[in-house]
């Protein structure tokens, strides 16, 4: 399984974001959207904690999922603190399918969740 990829740029002004949503510790965010062939998951830390989080890109099909990659990582303390996720694919344009949920038992999480494409 490969691993998501970091992106430190800018999400390019071209996109336009698919969908958005949030996790807590009681549930994941769950985001579809169709797009091109590359889409930018931006996470934001909505609490002053660390939010230990696990990102997944997948697409379903008549065979059922295919994971594209997954990701765990800590999100650094602070409100408002940002990571951003790249994931490309060859072809035509697909429906993006994408979770965020926590990776561990966590008392406080709330990550802001957007999908550009």
């Amino acid at each position: 399984m490969a691993a998501c990829t970091l992106f430190d740029g800018t999400i390019p002004v071209t996109l336009t974001q698919i969908a958005n949503g949030i996790m807590t510790t009681e549930s994941s965010a769950n985001l579809v959207g169709t797009g091109g062939q590359a889409a930018y998951l931006e996470l934001t830390n909505n609490t002053i904690h660390a939010t230990p989080v696990s990102v997944r890109f997948y697409q379903s099909g008549p065979d059922g999922e295919r994971d594209l990659c997954n990701s765990t990582l800590l999100l650094t303390p602070g409100f408002g603190t940002k990571r951003v996720f790249k994931e490309t694919v060859f072809g035509e344009s697909i429906t993006w399918r994408c979770e965020v949920s926590a990776a561990t038992d966590v008392d406080v999480a709330q990550v802001l969740c957007k999908l550009f494409a």
